[in-house]
């Protein structure tokens, strides 16, 4: 995986997840392309949450709000969970709503991180 340049929502939004992982202990690359997906870049991947081999995040924008259907393809075929978001929304959020989306999306490593556990208020 490599990292690259984005929109400014792309951008705002990988701001803002970068940020929540720091302070919460995630291991979140943001803005990646992966190897054997040239050309197409993932808003993240974090590799604890979604399934075994990690989430796949892609960001949706207007006017369309359509994924990339290869960077979807790709993490299907390697059982990666995959998820849109939208990124602007997403630029916004406040650490509640980044840990009710890390807890739907679930964690599949060893120990489970404490903010996951605690509850929502």
């Amino acid at each position: 995986m490599t990292q690259v340049q984005q929109s400014s929502d792309k951008e705002r939004a990988a701001t803002a997840l970068r940020s929540f992982a720091q302070r919460f202990g995630l291991r979140l690359e943001t803005q990646v392309s992966f190897d054997e997906c040239p050309g197409f870049v993932a808003l993240g991947f974090e590799p604890y949450f979604g399934s075994p081999n990690g989430v796949v995040i892609d960001a949706i924008e207007p006017p369309s709000y359509e994924g990339n259907h290869t960077l979807k393809t790709y993490a299907y075929d390697r059982e990666i969970f995959y998820s849109q978001v939208n990124a602007s929304q997403l630029a916004t959020y406040e650490d509640n709503e980044f840990i009710e989306m890390f807890r739907d999306w679930g964690y599949f490593g060893e120990c489970p991180p404490t903010w996951l556990e605690n509850q929502i208020t």
